[in-house]
């Protein structure tokens, strides 16, 4: 893929390439309103907003077929979950998938497959497919001292997908991520997050039986009439 573009991205301290006839977008160029959806958890709109730039930034790279398919499209963000010293990428990525499964009508029939690469300058990679009913979607993951990025296409154009990796191939981060890291820790979660997450949003069981309603079946059992007669109370 010839390259041309290889500009630097202040907010991710990264540099990336990607071919001369693509067309990228950032919140340098379009910016968002400071309203509360917008903004992280613990965030002020009275802060500087270079540390909204940074958690709610992202890099949009438009391929030429974007004109045909809004599809054909691939996004650069920095995850809200982040990885500790000594944790392993394909932990948060899979809690991620259970959160996204749970209560999902989809789920069942969604095909998911997740693999880990290896790319310099990198702590780890984690490249994950999902493919349902209503789309298809590549994601690749990387830790970076302690932050995660992604880049993520919906698109299922063979083309596309190709040059999303051979684009996170010339990935370039600075010495400074784990400074980056430090400073907008405070809007990112953990695993742990994650799992609370998981618990939250899981169905909840069906209270016990208390001696009450123990007494009101053992009747029912016993006296048909009287089961009859309960459940009209009950209605």
């Amino acid at each position: 893929m010839h390259r041309i573009f290889k500009p630097y991205h202040a907010p991710f301290r990264l540099t990336l390439s990607y071919p001369s006839d693509w067309r990228s977008e950032t919140l340098d160029t379009i910016t968002p309103p400071l309203t509360p959806e917008y903004l992280p958890e613990g965030y002020s709109r009275e802060e500087d907003t270079e540390g909204y730039k940074t958690v709610r930034n992202r890099i949009t790279l438009h391929p030429p077929t974007f004109r045909d398919n809004p599809l054909d499209e691939i996004y650069i963000f920095i995850n809200y979950y982040y990885t500790s010293p000594a944790g392993d990428l394909s932990a948060i990525v899979q809690l991620q998938n259970e959160v996204k499964a749970t209560g999902n009508p989809f789920a069942e029939s969604m095909l998911i497959t997740v693999t880990r690469q290896t790319l310099p300058g990198v702590d780890d990679v984690v490249v994950m497919s999902s493919a349902h009913q209503l789309g298809h979607s590549e994601t690749i993951w990387l830790a970076k001292d302690g932050l995660v990025y992604g880049v993520v296409t919906f698109s299922d154009n063979p083309s596309v997908i190709a040059a999303m990796h051979e684009i996170v191939a010339t990935f370039q981060f600075d010495d400074s991520i784990g400074e980056l890291f430090e400073a907008y820790k405070k809007y990112l979660d953990d695993a742990d997050g994650l799992r609370e997450s998981i618990e939250a949003i899981k169905p909840k069981p069906q209270p016990e039986c208390d001696i009450v309603c123990q007494d009101e079946k053992a009747i029912g059992e016993k006296n048909p009439m009287v089961r009859s007669s309960v459940a009209h109370i009950k209605l």
